[in-house]
């Protein structure tokens, strides 16, 4: 499995939707519980500013990922290695440099 290599910038988002079944009762009591035993895994909007040929180095690894390969990134901050994959991205070109903003959704390999 590659490893993602580049840093975000500062101010990356990190988003957690626990998946959970709700069963409701006619006297308005309801009870929850997790569906599934990886019923929280995290979402990371982050954002990458580089150079306009180190943008397209990032551009190039999530299309060869086609939105369904697995990749390990680490999120700033965070001392274990995640798995993800990158469903959607956008690169933006500027002057001097190139900004890539990305959403990294964790799963389980």
């Amino acid at each position: 499995m590659q490893i993602w290599h580049w840093s975000p910038r500062p101010g990356a988002q990190r988003k957690r939707n626990p998946n959970v079944v709700t069963a409701k009762f006619g006297d308005g009591y309801s009870q929850r519980a997790p569906n599934g035993i990886n019923n929280s895994l995290a979402e990371y909007d982050v954002t990458f500013r580089a150079t306009t040929e180190e943008t397209q180095r990032m551009d190039c690894f999530l299309v060869e990922h086609k939105g369904t390969h697995a990749f390990i990134y680490q999120p700033h901050g965070d001392f274990t290695d995640k798995i993800v994959i990158c469903q959607s991205w956008s690169v933006t070109d500027r002057a001097r440099w190139s900004e890539l903003k990305a959403t990294f959704t964790e799963v389980q390999a």
